[in-house]
């Protein structure tokens, strides 16, 4: 990402609108910035990846599991 970030910082933006600048803007702040979510009594911050992957052990316990008999 980051020889991706150095090149879209090097784009020549004379020739961009309004409209265009502002989403490389916007997209340039998001990639860059901390990762979003929630604070769980400040000892853990829950991002959607996260919960990805917590969703992914899950189901993937329940796989495991599916396949022992009872």
């Amino acid at each position: 990402m980051h020889a991706v970030g150095e090149d879209l910082l090097t784009l020549q933006t004379r020739n961009m609108t309004l409209e265009q600048f502002g989403q490389l803007q916007m997209f340039l702040a998001k990639a860059n910035g901390p990762s979003m979510g929630f604070s769980v009594l400040g000892l853990i911050v829950v991002t959607r990846e996260l919960l990805l992957t917590m969703f992914g052990i899950y189901l993937t316990y329940g796989i495991v599991l599916l396949q022992f008999p009872s």
